[in-house]
């Protein structure tokens, strides 16, 4: 148990819906509540950071004790420094990480009527920031953008089978979606043909208003981490 609560994190996804013929302008600045896909009940949320070994039954039942109703689960993948190429699914990642390890939570939190969203990330060596990572060349671009779309095909694919609610198609990635835009037009339209739910993208606080496809998704997603003060000290 001690090591699923080092997993467990409070959410600070920060999900708007938003009408698919909402205008460019109206995205940045209003958030419609008329869409079909409204968020209309209060989300308890919580995060689970890919558990490294199995976790049964009993943490979710105190996840449910503290009235949580929705759970975002986190599975990474990862990419080294100067290889474009994505890893996932291989011998040396964390249970909650693997495919078998995502169906199994989604079942367990189904059985406590939670709602559940499917959240891949990437983890950059030597601590690179997911938003300011991008290639030298297109050759480069394409291995990556190949291997990324067949680690979250795969992610979506568990997701779907298991009736997960939700999909994140990406997490802080403007160099990315900034240099590569179309690659996120397709993806999204693929990614409707392979899942029956919901679909949105994560974007830093600062950075929200330049990804372009926020009219293709069911929600703006943003990390919420916004500054409570400009100043060094306070009070």
């Amino acid at each position: 148990m001690k090591t699923f609560h080092r997993t467990v994190v409070f959410s600070t996804l920060l999900l708007c819906s938003c009408g698919a013929n909402s205008s460019d302008s109206d995205l940045k600045y209003v958030f419609s509540h008329n869409s079909t896909s409204d968020i209309k009940s209060k989300i308890n949320g919580a995060s689970i950071v890919a558990p490294s070994h199995p976790v049964d039954d009993a943490a979710f039942r105190q996840l449910a004790s503290h009235h949580v109703n929705f759970i975002c689960l986190l599975p990474f993948a990862y990419v080294r420094e100067g290889n474009p190429e994505v890893f996932y699914n291989k011998f040396f990642q964390w249970w909650g990480e693997k495919p078998e390890g995502i169906a199994e939570c989604i079942r367990m939190a189904k059985l406590h009527n939670m709602s559940v969203m499917v959240k891949p990330q990437l983890w950059i060596s030597d601590g690179l920031y997911t938003g300011d990572l991008k290639f030298a060349n297109d050759e480069e671009w394409q291995v990556f953008e190949q291997t990324y779309y067949t680690y979250l095909l795969t992610m979506l694919t568990v997701a779907d089978s298991m009736d997960a609610d939700w999909f994140c198609v990406g997490t802080e990635l403007g160099q990315f979606v900034k240099n590569r835009s179309s690659f996120w037009s397709s993806f999204i339209d693929s990614a409707r043909k392979h899942f029956s739910g919901r679909l949105t993208y994560a974007e830093n606080w600062d950075n929200y208003e330049s990804f372009p496809h926020w009219n293709k998704l069911d929600a703006i997603g943003i990390n919420a981490y916004f500054p409570l003060s400009d100043s060094l000290t306070p009070s």
